[in-house]
């Protein structure tokens, strides 16, 4: 199941390459808005909630940011009981600050070289 704006193919292509190469339960692309711009999910997945939820994120790190005097996180990480995680990235494209998320199903399972696969492939395919 995939989500996309018209004309970002090619970025739902790179997210469903990275959900499938990490074996994630989904992979979303936000923008600093919260806005769903590219996702690929297993079939179950409701990625409409999922984004609103790293929107909710995005908005608890823009508060850690300006009340802890912290700089731009580049990565949250949430980890549940079962060491299941959810993964969030930051970066910007041009200057436009992005969100890449996902969630890695198993503890110790390395996910770091796919996400930044994936930005770089973002990056390369941007288009506005």
């Amino acid at each position: 199941m995939e989500n996309t704006h018209q004309g970002l193919g090619s970025l739902v292509d790179i997210l469903k390459k990275m959900h499938q190469e990490g074996n994630f339960s989904f992979c979303v692309l936000i923008d600093k808005d919260g806005f769903q711009v590219a996702a690929a999910a297993n079939d179950t997945q409701d990625l409409d909630r999922k984004a609103a939820t790293i929107a909710l994120i995005q908005r608890t790190i823009d508060q850690v940011q300006r009340h802890m005097e912290m700089t731009s996180p580049q990565e949250v990480v949430i980890f549940d009981s079962s060491g299941q995680r959810l993964v969030c990235r930051l970066f910007q494209i041009q200057q436009y600050p992005m969100i890449l998320a996902c969630t890695v199903p198993d503890r110790n399972q390395p996910y770091r070289k796919i996400i930044n696969k994936a930005i770089r492939e973002i990056h390369q395919n941007w288009k506005l």
